[in-house]
């Protein structure tokens, strides 16, 4: 078969005789030595950001990218010539210097002899510089496809006792080397030219683009010969800024090496194939089966044969080193010796265009889709930053969000399914959870030094999961183009990467401006992670889907991605929300209140933590359920609830500053029942002390004296589900009953009464209203909770209290019963008839068939 470059994949298929019909439709390409990183971020921007330059005329000589490119080297403007990639500059120096003969040193580069073949020079291949009698040599400098360095004191002692002789040094791949031995100075000899190719290095092949340095009398020489707008306008500005990126370059040196060194390891423990020492973006391989490109083509790689190559044949191959994952992919290609049936996903990534786009409701319904069609499935998410969070039976802590993805999954959550979480508690800090435990309290930039430890530990949790279940459906955060945090995200589409997973992106059309969303989230990110998207989704649709079908035809095309489906706003599902700080962004229904009905006050504490505790008395049809600022908006309260809270004693201070602790005091003195719920127990109490600063700097303060309980802030903190029972001091039943419940306890702390008065019966009215009698499984009797003497104020630390059906509407019912007025019975909630729900709308709205 005639040598053919790499990259021209049709031009081998046909030498064997395929059709498009005999080779997988994805093709990994290891033909072509392009860096393994993608484009550069600088060059991804100018062509989002100037899609029009191509409607200009370029500069006739690129003399403003010429500049440009000589300041990054240290050379004069007069030493240097742009040109449409390294093949135009060869031939332009061949006909400038009327090159007769010319040779290079083999094996090596085939583009020389198609470069002196196509301006009528002949071609001769030599073994070492004192072997030729030529008017020019060309010299790999590092070599392709060897990728090494030929012997540099040599070829110095030859280009000067030969000066008749023009030296032609290709510097394509050495800035993917660490070398220092670069012929590109100020101090040029006369007989050498460098020439250096920029499609490698910056991944930007389709442009064409290279530059040539030399003597000025030299390239004022190959310039007479090249013709006007040889280069276009987009290669010109992109060429001005190329070397601005340092990181992206040394980030490029550094990734190769890695990624070469590894691929070489595993490809030598391969029987039968032979590897090469390389310093760049490729490594020469020997191989004991002659037809390897056919074999490997038919399993969707494309390899380079080194076939007509003088000193090589064909058992030799070039395999350029890609990502991480494309080089496994091939080595476990290498070590099948058949056709291997296509490979099961194993992790479908759900990432959104924004927050609170539906990736969570969507990444529930993806696991009881699939559970439902019998995969072991479950879900997980890196990192998570939410103030809801779980307790596992294990006392380990995660989101919310996870947890409700399990019950659709039909699992029981583990943390690994959310390894890391934060929770902010104001000034810039959060508590870092990590594998269900606090760990530390620690600002942003904190946090982000320490990235690299945080998202090992996030990935191995991946990876444990991953050999336990058939599939792993995870969530992103936030939105993955958040690109002035996008080095740190591990959360998003490097967690995408690594798990190797189809991703799909989720779009809110109820916002506005989806497609615009769409576009802008995709096309901001690199290119590599571009490739990992399979799929859109646009969610929240209410409407005419024919009027959209334009729209998303146009979008396909301008993305390249299939959108999989629309789904329908699905209101009032009553399962827990996507993670969200965002609590303003929560709707209530304030049109009921009216006589008939209850007026729920929650307290809308600055640091409001596992607010979904109240979301039983939100979904109730007969309840008004209002978040309140100020002490004047209590009025008209049936109950008064404090929530939890990530930061006790900085929230009791701002309950003081705005006087709403005095309109929570004045309204309880005129019989109107609070509850307060762990944080929002605390509270209630009589005094917080906080000695070790273990949620802010304020070490003591008045609680709202509610309560006969001061309570002690500890650097332990309790994580841990439990079961029990009401005792007959609970006040909020019609009679006294035994009503069981379950939940769990998140918080540091321990609160204990105070004050008990000689009065005996007094202190019956304050023994505690609850018995837990279960924690972590292991079987106990322990009293728990506080009452009031006028028995109007109840505290607690169990979340999920008011998710028991049976102790809620006993709660529900003492309400209305004291107001006077009718309430219904609310039934238990069905959350699995929900998940179902979910899960048939994406059997009817999405096309399944596009992704797996």
């Amino acid at each position: 078969m005639k040598d053919l470059h790499g990259g021209n994949i049709n031009a081998v298929m046909n030498g064997f005789g395929f059709t498009i019909n005999d080779i997988p439709k994805t093709i990994y390409d290891f033909s072509v030595n392009l860096n393994p990183l993608g484009p550069s971020p600088a060059v991804l921007e100018y062509m989002l950001t100037n899609d029009c330059s191509w409607a200009k005329y370029p500069e006739t000589y690129s003399k403003t990218a010429a500049r440009s490119l000589a300041k990054a080297h240290n050379i004069l403007p007069e030493n240097i010539i742009i040109g449409n990639g390294a093949t135009e500059l060869f031939g332009l120096i061949l006909q400038a210097f009327k090159i007769k003969k010319a040779a290079s040193l083999s094996p090596t580069y085939s583009g020389y002899n198609e470069a002196c073949s196509a301006n009528r020079v002949k071609h001769i291949s030599i073994s070492n510089l004192n072997s030729y009698l030529s008017d020019a040599v060309f010299i790999g400098f590092p070599n392709n496809p060897t990728g090494h360095f030929p012997n540099k004191a040599e070829i110095n002692s030859n280009i000067i006792k030969n000066p008749s002789t023009l030296f032609i040094i290709d510097e394509s791949f050495i800035d993917f080397t660490f070398s220092s031995e670069s012929y590109i100075n100020r101090d040029i000899p006369k007989n050498v030219i460098i020439v250096k190719s920029l499609t490698k290095i910056f991944s930007i092949a389709g442009l064409r683009l290279g530059f040539a340095v030399s003597t000025a009398d030299n390239i004022k020489r190959i310039q007479a010969s090249q013709l006007p707008w040889s280069v276009n306008s987009i290669a010109q500005n992109i060429a001005s800024f190329l070397y601005n990126d340092v990181e992206y370059i040394s980030k490029t040196k550094t990734k190769t090496k890695e990624l070469r060194i590894k691929f070489t390891a595993d490809l030598n423990k391969i029987s039968g194939i032979q590897t090469f020492p390389s310093e760049t973006n490729f490594i020469l391989i020997k191989s004991d089966r002659t037809n390897l490109q056919k074999e490997l083509l038919q399993k969707g790689f494309f390899i380079r044969s080194c076939r007509n190559i003088k000193e090589l044949d064909k058992t030799y191959y070039r395999l350029a080193v890609k990502s991480k994952k494309e080089n496994e992919l091939l080595v476990k290609a290498l070590h099948q010796n058949h056709l291997p049936p296509p490979p099961e996903t194993k992790a479908i990534m759900i990432v959104g265009t924004t927050s609170n786009a539906g990736k969570s409701l969507v990444a529930a319904a993806f696991c009881r889709y699939f559970q439902r069609k019998g995969k072991r499935v479950a879900p997980y998410k890196a990192q998570n930053m939410a103030l809801n969070s779980f307790v596992t039976e294990n006392g380990g802590e995660m989101g919310r969000a996870q947890v409700m993805q399990c019950e659709a999954a039909k699992i029981k959550p583990h943390t690994d399914m959310n390894p890391v979480l934060l929770k902010p508690q104001g000034n810039s800090i959060s508590q870092l959870i990590v594998n269900g435990k606090a760990i530390d309290n620690i600002t942003a930039q904190k946090y982000y030094n320490g990235k690299t430890e945080i998202r090992n530990i996030a990935w191995k949790a991946f990876d444990r999961l991953k050999k336990k279940y058939n599939l792993i459906i995870m969530e992103g955060a936030g939105s993955p183009t958040e690109i002035n945090i996008l080095k740190y995200d591990f959360v998003n589409m490097a967690a995408a990467e690594h798990a190797n997973a189809q991703t799909i992106l989720v779009a809110d059309i109820d916002r506005g401006g989806v497609f615009a969303s769409i576009f802008g989230t995709i096309k901001l990110l690199p290119q590599k992670y571009q490739k990992l998207f399979s799929g859109i989704i646009i969610n929240k649709f209410r409407g005419d889907i024919n009027l959209l079908n334009p729209a998303i035809s146009q979008i396909e095309k301008l993305t390249g991605i299939p959108v999989l489906g629309v789904l329908p706003y699905l209101p009032n599902l009553q399962i827990d929300e996507e993670d969200s700080l965002a609590l303003e962004e929560k709707i209530f229904q304030t049109n009921r209140k009216n006589k008939y009905c209850l007026n729920v006050s929650i307290i809308k504490l600055p640091h409001i933590s596992n607010y979904t505790d109240f979301t039983p008395f939100e979904n109730h049809p007969q309840i008004a359920c209002n978040y309140i600022l100020s002490s004047d908006k209590l009025k008209n309260s049936d109950l008064i609830i404090i929530p939890g809270t990530k930061s006790t004693c900085n929230d009791m201070q701002y309950l003081w500053e705005t006087g709403l602790a005095e309109g929570i005091i004045r309204e309880n003195s005129k019989g109107i029942p609070v509850i307060g719920i762990c944080g929002g127990y605390q509270i209630l109490g009589k005094k917080i002390y906080d000695p070790n600063k273990v949620e802010g700097d304020i070490k003591e303060i008045d609680g709202l004296g509610l309560l006969e309980i001061r309570t002690n802030l500890t650097l332990k903190k309790e994580l841990a589900q439990v079961k029990g029972y009401t005792t007959k001091h609970y006040p909020f039943v019609k009679r006294n009953r035994k009503i069981e419940f379950s939940g769990y306890e998140i918080h540091s702390g321990r609160s204990e009464y105070i004050n008990k008065s000689t009065n005996q019966q007094i202190n019956k009215l304050l023994l505690p209203p609850l018995t837990i009698n279960k924690r972590l499984n292991k079987y106990v009797e322990e009293k728990t909770g506080c009452i009031s003497h006028n028995k109007n104020v109840f505290g607690c630390y169990i979340h999920g209290f008011f998710d028991n059906p049976l102790l809620f509407n006993e709660t529900v019912n003492y309400l209305a019963h004291k107001k006077g007025i009718e309430i219904l019975k609310v039934k238990q909630i069905n959350k699995d008839q929900t998940y179902e729900k979910l899960a048939d709308m994406l059997e009817e709205h999405i096309n399944f068939s596009k992704i797996l």
